[in-house]
């Protein structure tokens, strides 16, 4: 009985380390390059770190005509924080805020958190699958045969 208890426990910790892994953040994003005419100016500590556009963070009256771009973005910590941004097609920006950086999400009012992608739902489905197909393969009870 205490194995089929241990069985259980492992196969709980791994689909929960599993499912941890699929939907958490992840590492920040490698540091932009800056080139030879950027100072580095975007070290860490980073408030926000991520593929996102400058209007998605608050922040569309920076970006002009750029706003709506995806791209690489870092925020560094600080009382003037810098912001990079590093676009798809190797272009960019640097610049200082005027005030400290808060993410939308941790602004009042600022609606829900972002959704995890498909993906990392149908991965935790088929690991929940195999963890059930394996669990009933290993604790079924045989049957002494009528012979």
């Amino acid at each position: 009985m205490l194995r089929y208890f241990g069985v259980s426990i492992v196969m709980v910790g791994l689909l929960s380390g599993g499912c941890s892994a699929l939907l958490g953040p992840g590492d920040p994003p490698d540091v932009p390059d800056q080139g030879p005419g950027r100072a580095m100016e975007c070290t860490e500590p980073y408030v926000f770190a991520g593929r996102s556009s400058l209007a998605a963070l608050g922040l569309a009256d920076l970006g002009g005509p750029n706003a709506n771009r995806i791209g690489t973005v870092w925020i560094t910590e600080g009382a003037a924080p810098v912001l990079c941004v590093e676009w798809e097609d190797g272009s960019g920006m640097v610049t200082i805020l005027d005030e400290p950086f808060r993410p939308p999400l941790a602004q009042p009012g600022a609606g829900s958190a972002p959704h995890p992608s498909p993906v990392a739902f149908g991965a935790i489905g088929l690991i929940l699958a195999i963890s059930i197909v394996v669990s009933y393969l290993a604790f079924r009870r045989r049957r002494p045969s009528a012979a």
